[in-house]
């Protein structure tokens, strides 16, 4: 698996240069790129290394791509996901951290409720076939929406709210729907204005690197400011980079 990471890795070095990142607002430079490149598989080794032991993780197949989730990433979700232990989780869209919660959530002792949306019911079928079935996890299909938020319109999952069973939530990792330019992934705002994050809580929010994303993050954090909850922030930087949010409890997942 070593060489895979780091013949995967490598190959970023071609794509992220390719016409798709160069449309982002945050264009980088080859020299960014390549840097970001060897943090991945820096990210690629500790995720090997840190995993091997790990009795809940039965299947190790990864296959990050950049355009997906990236080892630092899987990296980062990990650690949370053994050190945090979550009880109540949410996963927007679903893919390679799915294989990680999933996991989690259906061998390890907790037992925690996990539930992963997905709009796109062909993806959620085929890709829910690889992975756990268990009575503590939900594979949620649910629409999506053009909606408005600060005059900008934003792809977002319909009525999510409504749709989700579990009151609040201590993990929410943020990596869907597709992303929007302005504001992206927004449904993660609606839950924090409407009190969905437990007490003690962590919010992994992917694609970072991307202005949508720092805008609904800072809304995120406006809100969190605004009713006195205290939280810290750490960005995770590899070939594209994550924040995390979390509550006091849990800065330590800074030093990671």
């Amino acid at each position: 698996m070593l060489k895979r990471i780091i013949l995967l890795s490598l190959l970023l070095i071609a794509n992220t240069t390719s016409s798709g990142y160069a449309k982002q607002k945050n264009i980088r430079t080859t020299e960014s790129i390549q840097a970001g490149v060897l943090k991945e598989i820096h990210y690629g080794i500790l995720f090997l290394s840190s995993t091997n032991n790990t009795s809940w993780l039965k299947d190790r197949n990864f296959s990050p791509n950049g355009a997906a989730a990236t080892f630092g990433f899987l990296y980062t979700l990990f650690k949370i996901l053994e050190t945090v232990q979550p009880q109540s989780i949410l996963e927007f869209g679903i893919g390679q951290s799915s294989k990680l919660t999933t996991q989690y959530a259906a061998y390890s002792k907790n037992k925690p409720s996990l539930t992963v949306v997905e709009n796109d019911q062909q993806w959620l079928d085929l890709f829910s076939q690889e992975l756990p079935q268990a009575k503590n996890i939900t594979y949620l299909k649910n629409d999506i929406e053009m909606a408005c938020h600060k005059g900008t319109k934003t792809r977002r999952y319909k009525d999510l709210l409504n749709n989700l069973q579990a009151n609040t939530f201590d993990l929410i990792v943020v990596d869907g729907p597709k992303g929007s330019p302005g504001y992206s992934r927004t449904n993660i705002i609606d839950l924090v204005s409407n009190n969905r994050l437990a007490t003690k809580f962590v919010i992994l929010l992917d694609d970072y690197n991307r202005e949508g994303e720092q805008r609904t993050a800072e809304d995120v954090m406006k809100i969190l400011s605004q009713r006195g909850i205290p939280y810290s922030t750490t960005q995770i930087i590899s070939n594209k980079s994550q924040l995390l949010i979390v509550s006091p409890e849990y800065a330590f997942l800074g030093s990671i």
